[in-house]
């Protein structure tokens, strides 16, 4: 069954559609000697090759890898969303979501989700922003209430700013970008300066373009063509989960 998984995620990336394509896929493996289509024939009527086992599949995988995506989300210290709306080949508006958020690997940019933007959980979500009405944490709106920065607080960043300056001057080759990360990743550095780091972080959240929700809509005219112009947007979404990790299987 993992392989089977496997031949299909090598669909998804490819957006190839797969519903017409896994079954001829194991085939083809199996005439090349990998028995993939034997190996999940559990009965003779009982093969798992019919459409609706594989959009079941594509649903499987596409879970795992959105639950992957939320686990690092939710245990970066910051993050920003990034929404691009644009209307596919049957012009109906999709809006994609992006998450920047920051890992040990560095800044990191994952698809989260494609959202039909006339669905009626976004016109509330969006009456409600307008009017102020309701709680707005009922409808996954985030309220920010300011702090109140006493005059000790602001006396303690002020030194923590001159020291950083001081710092800034022993560093005065490395680049901007360089010092941003080394606030990020080093702990003696975040011991030192914590409110500074905590900016650093937030600075490296920050989009500066639009290159990757832009990318999954011209990916969207590879994937819902006039051919696959009834493709849901359930479907969509998991494609694209898989489109968005690359060509790695693992």
């Amino acid at each position: 069954m993992e392989k089977a998984f496997a031949s299909l995620y090598f669909l998804v990336q490819r957006r190839i559609a797969h519903t017409t394509n896994s079954e001829p896929l194991l085939d083809l493996l199996s005439f090349l000697g990998v028995n993939v289509k034997e190996q999940i024939r559990v009965a003779k009527n009982a093969t798992y090759t019919s459409d609706k086992t594989v959009q079941e599949m594509l649903y499987v995988i596409s879970e795992v890898l959105e639950d992957d995506t939320l686990k690092e989300l939710a245990s970066s210290d910051y993050f920003a969303l990034m929404f691009n709306e644009s209307s596919d080949c049957t012009n109906l508006e999709q809006l994609a979501l992006h998450a920047q958020y920051l890992n040990s690997a560095g800044d990191q940019v994952k698809f989260l989700k494609i959202i039909n933007v006339l669905q009626p959980e976004i016109d509330a979500i969006a009456r409600t922003a307008r009017n102020g009405d309701g709680d707005p944490n009922e409808k996954g709106i985030i309220s920010l209430n300011a702090e109140v920065i006493t005059k000790g607080v602001k006396e303690y960043i002020k030194q923590e700013w001159v020291s950083l300056k001081n710092y800034i001057t022993q560093v005065s080759e490395m680049s901007d970008t360089d010092l941003i990360q080394r606030l990020c990743t080093r702990q003696a550095l975040q011991a030192v300066y914590p409110n500074f780091s905590q900016l650093a972080k937030i600075l490296r959240v920050i989009p500066t373009n639009t290159a990757d929700p832009e990318t999954t809509f011209s990916q969207m005219k590879l994937v819902k063509t006039k051919v696959r112009n009834r493709t849901v947007e359930q479907t969509l979404d998991a494609i694209f989960q898989g489109c968005d990790r690359g060509s790695s299987l693992g």
